[in-house]
Parts: C-alpha cells; sequence; structure tokens
C-alpha cells in the first residue's frame, strides 16, 4: 500500500474522468504547474498505482454480447494456472480477465457476436482445459454501467459509462478499428500522435473520434488503477433476486448511482440476476455497504454471493 497525498488523489481522480485531458486543463484544476503535474503522474505511473489508460467502449452498439465465465479449477499448479490465464489473456474474444479468492479461481469476460458464436469459443477453450476445470457458471450481460472512482474524493460524484444495452451493429471501417485498438491500449495517446502511428491526417483523427463519441461507442476514457497499492479492496458480489417491479429496479438504479464504491453495475441472465464491483477501503465498510443493500431491497434480494478479486491480468474494451 502506497501513502498517496491529496494532490495525487486529486490527479488520478481527474484522470479517470478523463484521460485525455491536456496537463495544463488538470494542472488548473488541481492547483499545480503544468511541468509538477507532468512529474506527479510519471511517478504514479512508475509506483505502479496508475497500470494502464483505457478507452470504454460499449460493444453493444458493435453487435457484440458479453459473455462471463467463472471458473472453479482443479488439480492446479501455480504453472498449469498460468498458462491458462496466459491462454484468456491472449484470446482475442477476452476483455477482462481476473484471479479471485472464494468459490471461483478465475473469471474471463468474453464478447462474441452470438450464443453460436461463443458455444464455438467456449468449446475450444474446454477442449484445451476442461480437465483442469472443477466448476464453472457462464452468465450473459443484459445491461451494465461503470462508474469512475469518486471514492478517491470527498463531495465528488461519480460519473456513469455505459458499456452494454440496447443491441444494435454499427459497422466500422478499418480507419475506425484502427483507432479503437490503439487507444484501447492508452488512451493518453494525442491526436497527432494517433495519426502519425496511424498515416493519416490530424483532422482526420479528430473527427473521427468525435463521431465515435456521438454515436455512443466511445463511453470514456478512464485509468487502471492498481486498488491494492491505494489501499483498496476489490470484489464483486453477485445477487439472486426475485421478480423485480419496475419501481423496485429505479430504487436499485439511485441506489447504485449514489454508491461512491460501485464502479461496475450490472444486470445479467442466467445463475443470478445482477452483481455489483466495488472498490472498498476495508471489511467493515464492505459489510456495512451490504447491509444497507439488503435492508432497502430485502424482498428482492433472495440470496448474495461474495468473490474477492485478488488481480486484474486483462482490461481491453477492444481488444480485437
Amino acid at each position: 500500500m502506497e501513502k498517496i497525498a491529496l494532490k495525487d488523489k486529486k490527479i488520478l481522480f481527474e484522470l479517470d474522468l478523463d484521460s485525455r485531458q491536456p496537463n495544463s486543463r488538470i494542472a488548473k484544476k488541481v492547483g499545480l504547474s503544468k511541468q509538477l503535474l507532468g512529474y506527479k503522474i510519471n511517478q504514479l505511473i512508475k509506483k505502479g498505482i496508475i497500470t494502464e489508460f483505457i478507452t470504454t467502449i460499449n460493444p453493444s452498439l458493435l453487435g457484440y454480447s458479453h459473455f462471463k465465465i467463472y471458473l472453479r479449477l482443479m488439480n492446479i499448479t501455480t504453472n498449469k494456472e498460468q498458462e491458462i490465464i496466459n491462454y484468456l489473456i491472449n484470446h482475442k474474444n477476452t476483455f477482462w480477465i481476473a484471479s479471485a479468492r472464494g468459490r471461483y479461481d478465475l473469471i474471463a469476460s468474453f464478447y462474441a457476436k452470438n450464443i453460436t458464436e461463443f458455444s464455438s469459443l467456449l468449446r475450444e477453450f474446454l477442449n484445451k482445459y476442461g480437465n483442469r476445470i472443477l466448476d464453472k457458471n457462464i452468465v450473459i450481460l443484459e445491461s451494465a454501467k461503470s462508474y469512475t472512482s469518486s471514492y478517491l474524493l470527498e463531495g465528488k460524484m461519480h460519473q456513469e459509462r455505459t458499456y452494454g444495452g440496447v443491441y444494435k451493429n454499427i459497422e466500422l471501417d478499418e480507419a475506425d478499428k484502427k483507432i479503437l485498438s490503439t487507444l484501447s491500449q492508452n488512451a493518453r495517446l494525442n491526436n497527432l500522435d494517433i495519426a502519425e502511428k496511424l498515416k493519416v491526417s490530424h483532422d482526420k483523427i479528430r473527427y473521427r473520434l468525435k463521431k465515435l463519441r456521438e454515436n455512443g461507442i466511445i463511453t470514456g476514457f478512464g485509468t487502471k488503477l492498481d486498488f491494492g497499492k491505494l489501499g483498496y479492496q476489490y470484489n464483486l458480489i453477485t445477487f439472486n433476486l426475485s421478480n423485480i417491479s419496475l419501481e423496485k429496479q429505479k430504487q436499485i438504479d439511485f441506489f447504485v448511482g449514489n454508491s461512491k464504491n460501485i464502479i461496475h453495475y450490472i444486470n445479467t441472465l442466467g445463475s443470478h440476476e445482477m452483481e455489483f464491483e466495488i472498490e472498498i477501503s476495508s471489511q467493515e465498510e464492505l459489510d456495512k455497504l451490504i447491509r444497507e443493500v439488503r435492508d432497502s431491497f430485502s424482498k428482492e434480494i433472495k440470496d448474495y454471493e461474495i468473490i474477492q478479486i485478488i488481480k486484474e491480468h486483462k482490461i481491453n474494451y477492444y481488444p480485437f
């Protein structure tokens, strides 16, 4: 755990709000010179507190569904587990891979155009590693929202970013695909750097990025932080629900929107109906949040399960 100064927290908050903000704008907001801000950002990267600058997209607008697989491993060595993790990291359809404690050892999120494509990907994986899997659970995301890390600062509200919901099939040309692929690896790249890398004009990059945002394909530019170095725990909570009325669904949405520690809110189809992904400072705070959820929705929540995320191996919203 690193001791984080208030100025650094302000920098992290601003970068997660919009990591493509120029240093001059962030410096003005946090009360630093542009030069000192640049130094502090580099130190946060060097210390491993900032691990990536990420571009969030809404895959449903590109015709992709999000499938999440929970895996319990068996007869496993450290080397074999790492082999499975590497396989999943290098798979072109995975965008999030994490190691966990609790009922499951690994969680992997896949993009696929339809259930047939996903079934093919799953069979390929099981043919290779099925003899190492004791149990698996699969859910399909119906809708999903992510939130910026407002828990870093008192009095700040988080910003919502949708990455699932209404399905379309917007066709991207090669230029848009290259821009998304480039930004998915580093959202802080400026337009001139992207233009030089892709060998196109600066104006073309600016126009394309504007259209990708206006169409809702790009939903934000943020950061991936090492939650452990900030002194936070990362937990995933799954909920089994009774029939939810529209009014109760609105109440849950409102609760999540005002809870600073929930960074992902997901409605699913499968063995459970809802997930919260939470970054929180202590077990006591986690217990308090769960009590608040259960007290507020006691008739709707039949059961819940906590899965601790211990390490994220991959996050890339456009892995293709």
